[in-house]
């Protein structure tokens, strides 16, 4: 016997096994059934919380766009409702600069002023 239950514009096919196996094919029903319920709004937020998750400097990009783009970054962030205080916001941001930057980002550890942020 086979059930076969819509998800948007998929079909999922489920045969009818024991009980063991039917269980785990309702564990993996219920998975479908929560990533098809998720919003749009949802998935776009889940996406800005990956991108800032991964935020790194990209290929001959400048400091300036390196800068440009995080303020966007920061700014979807707020627009979702996650916060960032600023200490993470500097760490990220020192985290996501060029290996040519390593060298001033020990100084700025080892100043008193900078450690508690960096």
């Amino acid at each position: 016997m086979f059930e076969i239950r819509s998800h948007g514009l998929s079909k999922m096919v489920v045969k009818m096994f024991g009980e063991k196996e039917n269980d785990q094919l309702e564990r993996l029903n219920d998975w479908f059934d929560m990533y098809w319920d998720k919003t749009e709004e949802d998935e776009k937020k889940d996406v800005w919380v990956k991108r800032c998750e991964y935020f790194l400097c990209k290929k001959h990009e400048t400091l300036n766009e390196l800068k440009n783009r995080y303020d966007k970054l920061l700014d979807s962030l707020k627009r979702y409702e996650i916060r960032m205080s600023n200490a993470e916001k500097i760490s990220k941001f020192a985290d996501a600069l060029p290996s040519e930057w390593d060298e001033f980002l020990v100084k700025l550890k080892k100043d008193s002023r900078f450690s508690s942020f960096i």
